[in-house]
């Protein structure tokens, strides 16, 4: 695909189907109506296109919007009906689908019903999508879900946020500079540009030197024990210095909840939040230990 098109995701309201529609960034919002209309078989005069809980304008472009692959666009379509292919037979009890984040720029519409579990969901996107399984967790608005819960009972919609996180960090492992380093990427962070090496940093001044409260290895952590760590900041600026507190700050998008850790095992069997960013070499990382502990 061209890097000046892309693929949006269109919540039609209020029948509450999902549809597909290729836009280009330069594209009038009137010109993405015109082509829902063929799609839809609906006159694009009776839509109203809304992001963000705002309704949009017919002259905006999409780029002007900041319209994303991940963006939540609703099409309201009063009176639009969804046209039934001739020979389908009508779905026994209610049947749904969700709109699934994986890794990267990719998702994946996974269909449900009001018994399917999350681990069911997750053997739905291994069909879909060909991805293991036992390689990824499902984040629901930040949060882990129990695979044996029910996707019904946490009240998801057309509009919930989940992701397919990756969880094999020996591939990780492979690919850093540095053994000794873990990247993450957040999942938030990465929809928006996947190239962000997100940094961990405290989660009060957003910045300066974190030494763990207690030796961790995030090499065989779970993303939900990664969720949890927290830490003593060592920045003199810090209205926390000295005192524990959360440390998983995603330095992008603000969020505790991602587990975008780069780490480093020192000779005292302590491990050690550092700030680095995507150019930073081995060298730079010694720098850093050099100034914490004089290594």
């Amino acid at each position: 695909m061209d890097a000046n098109e892309l693929n949006l995701s269109v919540y039609v309201m209020p029948c509450k189907q999902v549809l597909t529609v290729a836009v280009k960034l330069d594209d009038s919002i009137a010109e993405m109506k015109n082509k829902l209309s063929k799609i839809m078989n609906f006159p694009a005069g009776s839509m109203k296109i809304v992001n963000g809980g705002r309704p949009c304008d017919d002259v905006s472009t999409v780029k002007e919007i900041g319209l994303n692959y991940c963006s939540r666009v609703i099409c309201a379509a009063k009176g639009y009906t969804p046209e039934v292919e001739s020979g389908s037979k009508p779905a026994s009890g209610f049947e749904s689908q969700l709109l699934i984040k994986l890794d990267g720029s990719k998702s994946v519409h996974v269909p449900y019903t009001l018994t399917t579990t999350w681990r069911q969901l997750k053997i739905s996107i291994h069909k879909l999508a060909s991805i293991d399984p036992m390689d990824f967790v499902i984040l629901l608005n930040d949060n882990t879900v129990d695979d044996n819960d029910m996707v019904s009972s946490a009240h998801v919609n057309y509009m919930s946020v989940i992701h397919a996180v990756h969880t094999n960090f020996d591939t990780i492992l492979e690919k850093s500079v540095d053994r000794r380093m873990i990247y993450l990427t957040c999942p938030r962070c990465k929809e928006v540009n996947p190239e962000f090496v997100v940094r961990p940093v405290c989660s009060y001044c957003q910045d300066g030197y974190v030494e763990l409260s207690a030796p961790f290895s995030f090499a065989t952590a779970s993303l939900k024990e990664c969720f949890n760590v927290r830490g003593v900041c060592k920045n003199d600026q810090c209205q926390k210095q000295g005192m524990e507190c959360p440390v998983a700050l995603c330095f992008f998008c603000k969020s505790r909840k991602c587990c975008s850790l780069a780490s480093s095992n020192t000779n005292s069997d302590r491990s050690v939040l550092m700030i680095l960013r995507p150019t930073d070499r081995s060298e730079d990382m010694k720098v850093q230990l050099n100034k914490l502990y004089g290594y």
